[in-house]
């Protein structure tokens, strides 16, 4: 179990360098990560690499109370 259980991360930048990287760490932690990037490839790239549990829209409404 990681320290990140249960919590959802919008991680912007996620295709390379700090932002793919914050965002390996934050799904290895275990939480559900949002990923936005500029191409759609560099992002399935990153989802697919770390085995992250990612986000859905669901997630991102119980986040702002909606």
């Amino acid at each position: 179990m990681g320290q990140l259980n249960g919590r959802v991360i919008i991680v912007t930048g996620a295709g390379r360098g700090i932002g793919r990287a914050s965002a390996i760490a934050y799904g290895r932690e275990g939480a559900k990560v949002a990923v936005a990037s500029r191409s759609q490839s560099t992002v399935e790239e990153v989802v697919q690499k770390s085995s992250m549990k990612v986000a859905k829209l669901s997630d991102l409404h119980a986040m702002s109370g909606k």
